[in-house]
């Protein structure tokens, strides 16, 4: 038994730091005809990415997922339940901006049987470039891990 897609962190503190995702700033005005008033269930037009930009450049992700900062321990996973975890396979990058490289190093110290490659100074989507050396090395770990 396996578990690969973990998302990779374990807790929400991170939402409220100061991220840098793209250089486009995204106003007030170009989210204002986004419905916010329905959850996304259904986005082919990739308006939530829009949204969730805007959240984490203007720090209101916590607001847009309506959790109050007593809420956050309600969306963790606690150390002795990461101990549990069946044999997991994680990949991350150092200059995640996405998921903070410290919670991907953090599973791989938590979870026993956690396998981990790093891969360095690639986007968070790095998967797609798969050309690309180090992400080779990711995918040929994977197959083995897999074995």
């Amino acid at each position: 038994m396996f578990h690969a897609p973990l998302v990779g962190y374990s807790d929400l503190s991170f939402i409220t730091n100061e991220r840098k995702l793209t250089d486009m700033t995204v106003t007030k005005e170009m989210i204002a005809s986004i419905d916010q008033s329905q959850p996304v269930w259904d986005d082919p037009l990739l308006q939530r990415y829009l949204l969730y930009i805007y959240g984490v450049q203007q720090q209101k992700l916590a607001d847009f997922y309506q959790i109050s900062q007593e809420d956050h321990g309600n969306f963790s996973v606690e150390k002795n339940m990461l101990q549990q975890f069946p044999r997991t396979f994680s990949s991350a990058s150092t200059t995640d901006e996405e998921v903070p490289f410290k919670y991907s190093k953090q599973l791989k110290r938590l979870i026993p049987e956690c396998k981990f490659v790093p891969v360095y100074n690639l986007e968070h989507d790095f998967l797609k470039h798969t050309e690309d050396e180090q992400v080779k090395k990711v995918l040929d770990s994977l197959t083995e891990w897999l074995r």
